[in-house]
């Protein structure tokens, strides 16, 4: 697997440790908060006074509560020994092996709290909410010194922490 640096790749740094994942997908899933009130759909349930008959059609209505979004980023992607590139934040990847970067990751994840992503250009704070790392079974002879050994899923919330 040769694999290039470019800008799909997603890096994550927490207390002065860095992983950059080759990332070949990501998915933003948006939600709100609505409540959502449905009116009687029976006739023997409708009220009939005049102030019922001002919604018309008895249509649901949607109430966005807080006004609020929740922002949640899918990746996929390969932890790779000797992709090891020039990071964001000025130094490079904490350890070049596949096996180290995948224990810096999950450290990250087990450490809660907030961790820098950079992201399309742009950094923000995210909190991991799923990681799943899955081992490659490969002859790990590539020509370029470039392979991967695990993929990788994980889910992101941004935002800020709160405590």
């Amino acid at each position: 697997m040769t694999t290039t640096i470019n800008a799909d790749n997603i890096t994550f740094e927490k207390n002065n440790v860095v992983v950059t994942l080759a990332t070949f997908g990501d998915e933003e899933n948006l939600t709100k908060t609505l409540l959502v009130i449905t009116p009687p759909t029976s006739t023997n349930q409708r009220e009939t006074s005049a102030s019922a008959s001002e919604y018309g059609d008895f249509n649901t209505l949607l109430i966005d509560i807080l006004g609020k979004f929740e922002d949640r980023i899918t990746i996929d992607g390969w932890l790779i020994t000797g992709l090891n590139p020039p990071s964001t934040y000025g130094g490079i990847d904490t350890h070049s092996s596949a096996e180290d970067k995948k224990t810096d990751l999950k450290n990250m994840f087990k450490a809660g709290g907030g961790i820098n992503m950079h992201y399309e250009g742009v950094t923000f704070n995210i909190n991991m909410d799923k990681l799943s790392i899955k081992r490659e079974l490969t002859d790990n002879n590539a020509s370029d010194g470039v392979f991967g050994e695990f993929t990788v899923k994980l889910t992101t919330v941004r935002g800020e922490d709160a405590i």
